[in-house]
């Protein structure tokens, strides 16, 4: 038998072919054990997807458990951030515990409306509106509320409510709140002196002693002098314009007959105030100046210290006015020499020569144990402290239906422009 030759190339491509072989097959076999493990797998999960499924159920509803608490914690911190309404809790002492309920979400009422108040008492009327004691419904302190009948001279209003913003400048002037209208009123919410003012003071207590009557003079002046420099005469100081805070300060008050602009030369003419505290220029209907303020305070000097004033009085007001313009100011024995200089200058009846205008009042002798300083910071503690009138002392008091008409602020045919005013800084 012929033998075949030795082909090196064809052993080459058995064995390429016989590698190709071993390979499919490993893929085959690598294939086949995917698959089973697939299968395997597939089996597993069948057999435990309803463990599973709880679980991932369990997990989905701790994820929306978990948003929840954080939605109230995110909204408990907003709630926090909020003023809360003192009526969202009530204590009850039983048994000694005090119990709390939960704060309710509190609508702020606004302070220009006439329904966030509540009136309690009328504390004084005259010719230029009602002033009634009230509270703000989110406010813990008490107001004094005037309230002026837009049928007056509305600029008179809008002057009243300017200058008792400008009155913020100084401790010893009555600060103003807001102010805001109703349909036919106008609205001027203040600060409450809650001593009432000096003339039901001496009324209650009688005559003042020297040492208060000093004091009491002091503060005035200082106010006299903050509205003087601001070119602003009052023309209405009186007892019952000098309101005592409940510490025993002093705050004048009702700028509805003050007059601006008073610098330099300027005068003015005309009647306004009260009669017995009126100076002889202003009766005489000459043209005067802030002379006619210091010589009001001479006239509330003298009450303080005596009860009356130094003129002829005979319950006849013409009687009153020609014995100022005629006669000198008398006055008690009992009077120390230091004050009765001190009202001598004062009721000077030429206006150039009075006291307080041409020269330095705080430098007279009455004044000499003031530090003024201290008294403008009021450091100084008062003589007297006198009893507080408070919203407990006075029943609910209905307001006259005029004044709970609202709209004026946006609805009203009698709008008076420029009128609400709020002070931020307004403390609850």
């Amino acid at each position: 038998m012929k033998k075949t030759p030795f082909q090196p190339l064809s052993c080459d491509i058995m064995s390429e072919e016989r590698v190709k072989k071993v390979a499919s097959g490993k893929r085959n076999r690598n294939i086949e054990m995917k698959r089973k493990r697939d299968v395997e797998e597939q089996g597993h999960q069948r057999k435990k997807s309803p463990l599973s499924e709880h679980h991932e159920r369990e997990e989905r509803r701790e994820e929306e458990r978990e948003e929840e608490r954080e939605e109230r914690r995110e909204e408990g911190t907003e709630r926090r951030k909020r003023p809360l309404s003192m009526e969202g809790y009530a204590k009850s002492e039983e048994g000694g515990n005090i119990q709390k309920r939960p704060c309710l979400e509190e609508k702020r009422p606004l302070p220009l409306r006439i329904t966030s108040y509540s009136i309690h008492a009328v504390l004084g009327q005259g010719g230029f509106g009602t002033v009634m004691l009230a509270t703000c419904s989110n406010r813990r302190k008490p107001v004094a509320m005037k309230v002026i009948d837009k049928a007056e001279d509305e600029r008179s209003i809008v002057k009243e409510v300017r200058l008792m913003r400008m009155a913020s400048g100084c401790p010893f002037l009555c600060h103003a709140h807001a102010a805001f209208q109703t349909k036919l009123t106008a609205c001027i919410v203040m600060e409450y002196a809650s001593g009432n003012s000096l003339k039901k003071f001496i009324k209650r207590t009688g005559k003042l002693k020297m040492d208060a009557i000093t004091f009491y003079t002091a503060e005035i002046i200082c106010g006299l002098q903050f509205l003087h420099a601001n070119g602003i005469v009052h023309r209405d100081i009186k007892l019952g314009n000098i309101l005592l805070t409940g510490e025993g300060h002093i705050k004048i008050a009702d700028f509805g007959l003050a007059v601006e602009g008073m610098f330099g030369q300027r005068k003015v003419k005309g009647k306004a105030g009260t009669v017995k505290y009126m100076a002889p220029e202003v009766l005489q209907l000459r043209s005067y100046d802030a002379g006619a303020d210091w010589w009001s305070l001479g006239i509330v000097i003298c009450k303080m210290a005596t009860g009356m004033t130094p003129f002829f009085e005979d319950g006849n007001n013409d009687t009153f006015i020609s014995s100022v313009i005629r006669d000198e100011p008398l006055f008690p024995n009992c009077l120390s020499a230091e004050i009765k200089d001190l009202l001598h200058k004062l009721l000077e009846k030429d206006p150039e020569k009075r006291l307080g205008f041409i020269s330095n009042i705080r430098a007279h002798p009455v004044f000499y144990s003031i530090n003024w300083k201290q008294l403008e910071r009021q450091e100084i503690l008062p003589p007297l402290c006198p009893a507080e009138l408070t919203t407990q002392d006075k029943k609910y008091f209905k307001p006259p239906m005029m004044l709970m008409e609202e709209g004026g602020s946006d609805s009203s045919n009698a709008k008076i422009l420029d009128l609400s005013f709020l002070n931020y800084s307004w403390k609850r």
